[in-house]
């Protein structure tokens, strides 16, 4: 009798249990639907912090586009060369951003910096809380780096599930949005000395090389190192093999600090 009450005591305790598990589960979906509760990947949330830029001057009839990422306090660095020209007037600049999977167009509120020699410029935004990257201050010869950019590619490059601009590019070109791609930090001594020219302030080198292939419309992307930190910015690119000058992380990190950005 004892065996009996208790073999249908544990019977009950396990079915209540197991009874228990379902209705946790069934409540767990009822709170991940109606939240809308997403799991983002790492990567996407990277993109996330990459902009398109779109620049245009006045009095031209077309735009400059290219790359840029926010930083802490809604501010986005990106390439002087998109967004400063000594011979025309900047009419206006729109960055376009990816977020939950919605894209949208926004106004830089205004361009806070400008130094040509490190080809950086760092614009406002009204969206202070944005999603940001933090900067390091360390570049390892032969570690792994990515790059998130708007490249401009020929169409027959393009994947087709990546995102393009909707803007009209000449000789069969499209712009590949929120591109991603890999490869290593080498060495200095790989820039000839007609790059070493245009890429040295004051008798220092100011780039370095990466072996990741860009092209143009990814000046001003982000290079980013496995913890997730932008350790430089594209600025150019070598023609022959498509390999990346990245300005330095110094100067990335003074130009931050010139601009008066607290981090």
């Amino acid at each position: 009798m004892y065996k009996n009450i208790l073999v249908i005591i544990i019977t009950t305790i396990s079915v209540l249990l197991f009874a228990s598990t379902i209705v946790n589960a069934e409540e767990s979906k009822k709170v991940y639907y109606t939240t809308g509760i997403v799991l983002k990947s790492e990567l996407e949330k990277q993109k996330e912090k990459v902009v398109y830029i779109i620049a245009k001057f006045e009095n031209d009839n077309y735009f400059i586009v290219g790359t840029g990422f926010f930083i802490k306090g809604g501010y986005i660095v990106t390439n002087d060369h998109l967004v400063n020209s000594h011979q025309k007037t900047l009419e206006t600049v729109f960055y376009r951003t990816i977020y939950d999977g919605i894209v949208s167009d926004s106004k830089i509120s205004k361009v806070i910096y400008e130094n040509p020699e490190s080809d950086i410029a760092i614009l406002k935004t009204n969206q202070t809380d944005h999603c940001y990257f933090e900067l390091s201050n360390e570049i390892q010869d032969g570690e792994q780096y990515k790059v998130i950019g708007n490249p401009i590619v020929d169409s027959n490059d393009v994947l087709s599930n990546e995102s393009i601009s909707e803007l009209y590019f000449s000789n069969n070109k499209k712009q590949v949005l929120w591109r991603v791609r890999e490869g290593v930090a080498i060495s200095d001594t790989l820039i000839d000395k007609k790059y070493s020219e245009r890429w040295s302030w004051e008798g220092e080198t100011v780039v370095k090389i990466f072996n990741i292939e860009t092209y143009q419309g990814n000046s001003g992307s982000p290079i980013i190192d496995i913890a997730g930190k932008v350790v430089s910015i594209v600025s150019g690119l070598r023609y022959f093999d498509n390999s990346t000058f990245g300005v330095i992380d110094m100067k990335l990190l003074e130009a931050v600090k010139e601009a008066n950005i607290n981090l």
